[in-house]
């Protein structure tokens, strides 16, 4: 077999899930905000297109969207950077595979979160690397700096931290993120932070594990995809140590050449506008409000309280495994959810649901999912 890194990678169960529906389904699966892209984004991406800015662009990106990008991080960080410690990237999705790929070698070992986002396992299989998996708290008496702590050897090269957390909602408190910082100051490894979801925020101000660890030794990843309604516009970026980004930019100028030039356009009015700040926040926490209430009313399961991101993540244990009520749910109502096991073993008794979408469609997708359940009883 010639393709031998993916011929062992499987579709996500997100993407499984999604493909088995119908179209007339409704979708709870896709973590994407219904909120459209910002008039002025759109404009200032024609306008980008009428002006011939349609050529290649710096690898690493525009200076003017980096210097933006730094201004945003300093504003959220309690780190200073500049321009020269971004890379922008093809979506954040490309930004870990290329963090990944600079720092990965075959054999290494990788700690990931579980329940976690597929793509980490997926991306460090294809590099070759040995999983390893620890704790992402699903309860108050479970800790990530403890399982870490546990779990840590000398062969482990790569950390994920993600928060707040897909698929459960979770962002990580300020003590565990500092406990884990100061664990790891004097180790061999490195640590990918994944904020994708980090202005999606519901309960208290956003805090990085940057916050406490150099950047020589982290690297962030983040992007425009969730926060300003611009998933399909491919635009996410890696913020490290100067030095670092050098080798970062490698792997992304060997892999992609730059991120597409009006896309980084339409960022640059994004992350300038004062009218696209919180753009998404209010609307998601209406719908989070809302979902959770509505699921309050079911008998038997268990919410994890989401405190970031769009997503909820729920015990149906009660009922049976997180994929034979995801399946059921399908079959019988039409409701695309995601399994939890798609998301590692800790996951197997919980289903995701994504409150991205408008209120309508959640509302009637909630609606079924009520009615499913009281069913079972």
């Amino acid at each position: 077999m010639i393709f031998r890194r993916t011929q062992n990678i499987t579709k996500s169960l997100i993407r499984q899930m999604y493909e088995k529906a119908g179209g007339d389904s409704i979708d709870m699966s896709i973590g994407m905000p219904y909120l459209k892209t910002p008039k002025q984004v759109k404009l200032s991406a024609i306008n980008a297109i009428n002006d011939d800015k349609t050529f290649y662009t710096e690898n690493r990106g525009i200076s003017r969207l980096r210097k933006l990008i730094a201004k945003k991080f300093n504003k959220n960080h309690s780190t200073e950077i500049d321009e020269d410690f971004i890379t922008v990237h093809v979506g954040s999705t490309e930004a870990l595979f290329s963090v990944m790929f600079s720092t990965v070698m075959p054999g290494d070992s990788v700690l990931l979160p579980d329940p976690g986002y597929p793509a980490y396992e997926s991306v460090a299989k294809m590099l070759g690397a040995k999983i390893v998996r620890y704790t992402s708290a699903l309860g108050e008496n479970e800790s990530e700096y403890e399982s870490i702590k546990t779990l840590y050897n000398k062969n482990i090269r790569l950390i994920i931290i993600n928060s707040p957390a897909n698929p459960t909602g979770r962002v990580i408190p300020e003590n565990e993120l500092k406990k884990i910082a100061d664990f790891l100051a004097d180790k061999d490894v490195f640590v990918i932070s994944d904020e994708i979801y980090s202005d999606i925020v519901y309960s208290e101000k956003f805090i990085s594990i940057a916050d406490f660890l150099p950047l020589e030794k982290c690297a962030v990843i983040s992007g425009v995809s969730k926060s300003y309604g611009m998933t399909g516009w491919r635009i996410g970026w890696s913020i490290s140590s100067e030095s670092n980004a050098k080798e970062i930019n490698k792997s992304h100028m060997y892999t992609v050449s730059c991120a597409p030039s009006i896309s980084q356009y339409a960022a640059i009015e994004a992350i300038s506008n004062e009218k696209s700040e919180n753009y998404v926040l209010p609307a998601m926490r209406e719908n989070r409000e809302f979902a959770i209430s509505a699921l309050s009313s079911i008998k038997n399961i268990r919410i994890l309280p989401s405190e970031g991101s769009i997503f909820l993540f729920i015990d149906v244990s009660k009922y049976g495994t997180g994929e034979e009520i995801a399946f059921a749910l399908l079959e019988k109502e039409k409701v695309i959810t995601v399994p939890g096991i798609g998301f590692g073993k800790r996951g197997e008794d919980y289903i995701r649901i994504s409150f991205g979408m408008e209120p309508q469609i959640l509302k009637e997708g909630l609606k079924r999912i009520q009615r499913f359940f009281r069913n079972l009883l």
